[in-house]
């Protein structure tokens, strides 16, 4: 497979062109077919703004050597984003797809892949929780009480893909509810069932009420039946 290449070429209709979210770079007209791999990254490509504007205005053409390049904003997250699946000679591992998830570059494997906006398998906020006796939190009551309160930047910036809690019960035949709740708004965005007495990992991937803009979130527990404690010990928030 030949070298992946972006090949720019002025219109003539703006001359120089400034894309200044890609350092303040000039294309003075007439330029044509230049790479801009050899100086930007697929990111700085993919993410420009300034890029995008030159396009839609028409003082620009973005290719590949075998197609062009369509470009679209997306405003709820104010990036500019190309039709990856146009990118010809650039394999894409697209196994893992689903919606919202940023095209990213593995320099590894030479391949794009969708990743988690939150940034590549890292989580958007995790969390130890323990006492001066004991390695996790415990509760014994059957309302809600809450562990801690953390900021989330609304889902406008971040995609909430998965809950994944360290949990258990102090004893057999007891059943409890871990909640991520929005406390800005009121509204529940997501329990993960801790139903097993040995420590082990709950999650869940379904997400609701989840809020487009900032809000206070916070964690918290209680017993949904039984008379025994249940107890968290991690979260990992993806």
């Amino acid at each position: 497979m030949a070298d992946a290449q972006i090949l720019l070429t002025t219109t003539g209709t703006l001359s120089p062109v400034v894309l200044t979210d890609m350092n303040k770079r000039q294309f003075v007209h007439p330029t044509t077919d230049f790479d801009l791999l050899t100086e930007f990254t697929y990111e700085q490509i993919f993410h420009s703004e300034s890029l995008q504007a030159a396009i839609t205005a028409g003082h620009i053409t973005l290719r590949t050597s075998q197609s062009t390049l369509s470009y679209s904003i997306d405003n709820t997250k104010n990036e500019s984003l190309f039709n990856a699946n146009q990118i010809v000679g650039i394999p894409i591992d697209n196994s893992d797809i689903a919606n919202q998830r940023v095209l990213v570059y593995n320099s590894t494997t030479g391949h794009l892949e969708y990743k988690n906006n939150s940034g590549r398998g890292v989580p958007t906020f995790s969390g130890s929780f323990f006492d001066s006796s004991t390695p996790y939190l415990q509760y014994s009551g059957s309302s809600y009480t809450t562990i801690m309160h953390f900021p989330y930047e609304g889902s406008g910036s971040i995609t909430l893909t998965k809950m994944v809690v360290v949990a258990s019960m102090s004893g057999s035949g007891s059943t409890g509810s871990v909640e991520l709740f929005d406390f800005t708004n009121g509204l529940s965005v997501a329990t993960a069932s801790v139903t097993q007495e040995p420590v082990h990992i709950v999650n869940t991937t379904t997400f609701t009420n989840v809020p487009v803009g900032q809000s206070v979130f916070s964690l918290r527990y209680r017993v949904a039946s039984g008379n025994k404690k249940i107890r968290i010990h991690s979260l990992m928030l993806y």
